[in-house]
């Protein structure tokens, strides 16, 4: 196991400022360390969390603060493949910054993308009924 990951953490914008909510908003700002109990680290239950990329700590974001940290303690792997990773230690390594305006542009870009997939599709599907068609009128 490594003693260090470096990775990326979404967190929750709250009256102007990056916040981790553990019953109460903690601000967080570059320098920030967090310990838990490294006794009771459980990815998905507790622990403090990041993904070593920022693609994958999209599937679990508390909110659009994004800033890159390092985790230390003890540190435990999760999913196949790995895509994330709970630790007893989290540092803040840089200033969070609100990706709320990337967000949206890449959720755009996404759907986009899917939208000429699926017309790439259908033009494939039209064209290869059009050559049955012409085929057929032989």
């Amino acid at each position: 196991m490594p003693k260090t990951v470096a990775g990326y953490h979404f967190a929750k914008l709250w009256e102007g400022q990056a916040v981790i909510n553990y019953g109460f908003p903690i601000p967080i700002h570059k320098g920030t360390r967090l310990t838990v109990n490294a006794s009771m680290i459980e990815p998905c239950r507790f622990g403090l969390h990041a993904s070593t990329t920022a693609l994958d700590a999209l599937q679990y974001p508390q909110g659009p603060m994004v800033s890159r940290v390092r985790l230390s303690g003890r540190i435990i792997p999760h999913g196949s493949p790995v895509d994330k990773y709970a630790a007893s230690v989290r540092l803040h390594l840089t200033e969070p910054v609100d990706a709320t305006n990337t967000l949206i542009a890449f959720a755009e870009w996404c759907a986009q993308l899917a939208t000429y997939h699926a017309f790439d599709d259908a033009r494939a599907a039209w064209d290869a009924r059009a050559a049955w068609a012409a085929r057929a009128a032989w």
